[in-house]
């Protein structure tokens, strides 16, 4: 398992590596599904509650640059 420098994450997927916040940004700006799968695939010591609440403000942050 990959250790990712942001965080704490460890990527399940050996491949890809985890995202940083500003990096996340604008993939989830331009391809939300990909990023939400690119945050669900690493765990962080918060585990899992931890990145759905990770995506509800994404998500909000979305919300406020559309308005």
């Amino acid at each position: 398992m990959k250790i990712c420098l942001y965080a704490r994450q460890q990527c399940k997927w050996p491949g890809e590596s985890c995202l940083r916040e500003e990096e996340l940004r604008p993939v989830f700006a331009s391809e939300p599904e990909r990023a939400i799968r690119k945050v669900w695939a690493c765990q962080w010591a918060g585990g899992r509650l931890t990145i759905a609440g990770y995506l509800i403000y994404l998500a909000e942050e979305r919300l406020k640059v559309r308005r």
